[in-house]
């Protein structure tokens, strides 16, 4: 673009007009028409300015296209002069900058994002941050994100945008091999679909997008967006998506390491709890047979007290192997399990209560310390809240996949039941609430499950299934 003294426009090129929307007709000797009202006052000083001499090299302006569009500009003035030295005219070239702007806006914004990133908590607030930059840094109107679930083999829905949940309504599960999501997450590849429909492989849950992006999010699930058009993804979208996924896997892997190191902290408290509870009855015993010697002079109970002080070694090493985080049980024997239910009894304190084995009390894989520090707990817990003259029955499943604990007390309420196995739970005044919660980690350890229910004389019971 070329202006006169005047500021009258004398040149006005092709690339002006494809640029602005304004033909060499409208233009050429009139007054500069990207120059609105409010702005002519700068644009007097930059003409005056170069027509002394001092030439404008890439000065960042705005200006406003015929069709009313804003436009980031890069302005570059000199001014050109007659045979004789005397500045004529002023020459104006103007670069385009409104898709590097705009990119360098989206990338200020996802560091922003980033920032807030790191400071979330949980799965469900890095997912809402995630949606949020999706949708209003990228322009992503239908994006989702799906959680991997290692247990079932799915992805599992966690979050999506407005837009897709009033379009699609809740995002399906997806398994193996089910969608292009799923390919994208099985093969830790970003998957770019400008035209799903044309690809071979469409699932159920692709049928109704016409292009799309998926990125996976590592170990962590996928992030994808969709379009319900035809859609020719940009290379710059598709840099500034694979950015944004790389930022959330990252939240993710941060809040995932927290979590664990809040749960081992946790666990640090449980152990010292634990170490007091179990030792506590071999303890009591112990110290119960000495009292019996210093009074009686009878030495015949030193070996209830040796028994005890071996009891209480072997629980300090199974509570060192739990706190070390060494849970699962891989080395198992054959256990008889009416043996180690006897044993469990002389290692409490079961004043009047009585120990029943049904007719068959079955042989079970396992670590038989480990299985005497369960009974042992039960049979505590039964006296605790059955009384001291409480019977407590051990058998076999009925089918065989399992075993049971039960005892004729007051046995839980149906409300209660979901939550005694909780750490910390106790309805015993002085009680640490970790004597059932021990009983499920052995459980877990062994790959059982267990169900609290009542006993056929109406008090507790626990069943125990392989």
């Amino acid at each position: 673009m070329e202006i006169d003294t005047d500021g009258t426009v004398t040149r006005w090129n092709d690339g002006a007009e494809n640029m602005f929307g304004w033909s060499r007709a409208e233009v050429l000797g009139e007054f500069n028409p990207i120059v609105p009202d409010e702005q002519q006052a700068e644009f007097e000083s930059h003409r005056e300015r170069v027509l002394s001499g001092e030439p404008i090299r890439g000065k960042e302006v705005r200006r406003k296209t015929k069709a009313g569009e804003e436009l980031d500009l890069l302005l570059s003035v000199a001014p050109i002069a007659a045979p004789d030295g005397e500045i004529t005219n002023v020459l104006a070239v103007l670069e385009d900058i409104t898709e590097q702007k705009q990119l360098e806006s989206k990338l200020r914004s996802l560091q922003e994002t980033a920032q807030r990133l790191s400071a979330a908590q949980s799965s469900a607030e890095i997912g809402d941050i995630a949606i949020e930059a999706a949708v209003e840094t990228l322009g992503f109107e239908l994006t989702g994100i799906w959680e991997y679930a290692d247990q079932t083999d799915e992805l599992v829905p966690l979050t999506a945008s407005a837009a897709t949940s009033e379009r699609f309504g809740e995002l399906p599960r997806l398994q193996s091999d089910e969608s292009l999501a799923w390919e994208a997450f099985a093969a830790s590849e970003m998957r770019r679909y400008d035209d799903i429909q044309s690809v071979a492989s469409v699932g159920e849950a692709d049928r109704s997008l016409r292009s799309g992006l998926f990125v996976p999010l590592g170990e962590f699930g996928l992030i994808g967006v969709g379009t319900p058009q035809e859609q020719i993804f940009s290379e710059a979208d598709v840099d500034l998506f694979q950015i944004l996924g790389a930022t959330v896997e990252a939240a993710f892997t941060r809040a995932s390491r927290e979590t664990e190191l809040q749960r081992q902290n946790e666990r640090l408290d449980e152990f010292a709890s634990v170490v007091a509870h179990d030792l506590r009855n071999p303890l009591s015993i112990a110290i119960g047979f000495l009292d019996i010697i210093e009074e009686s002079g009878d030495l015949s109970h030193v070996d209830r007290i040796e028994a005890a002080h071996d009891r209480m070694e072997r629980l300090i090493d199974d509570l060192l192997t739990l706190a070390r985080g060494e849970t699962t049980v891989t080395d198992t024997k054959q256990i008889d399990l009416a043996t180690v239910t006897t044993e469990a009894w002389g290692y409490v304190d079961t004043v009047e209560a009585t120990l029943t084995l049904a007719e068959t009390v079955p042989t079970v894989a396992g670590d038989a310390g480990r299985l005497t520090q369960l009974f042992e707990n039960l049979f505590r817990n039964a006296i605790e809240h059955g009384g001291e003259a409480v019977t407590v029955t051990v058998g076999q499943l009925d089918g065989g996949e399992g075993f049971y604990v039960a005892d004729d007390g007051d046995g839980i309420p149906p409300a209660k039941r979901g939550d005694v196995l909780e750490h910390g739970v106790t309805s015993t005044k002085g009680g640490t609430g970790f004597g059932l919660s021990i009983v499920e980690d052995i459980a877990k350890a062994h790959g059982w499950t267990v169900r609290v229910t009542e006993g056929a004389a109406g008090g507790a019971r626990f069943e125990f299934c392989y």
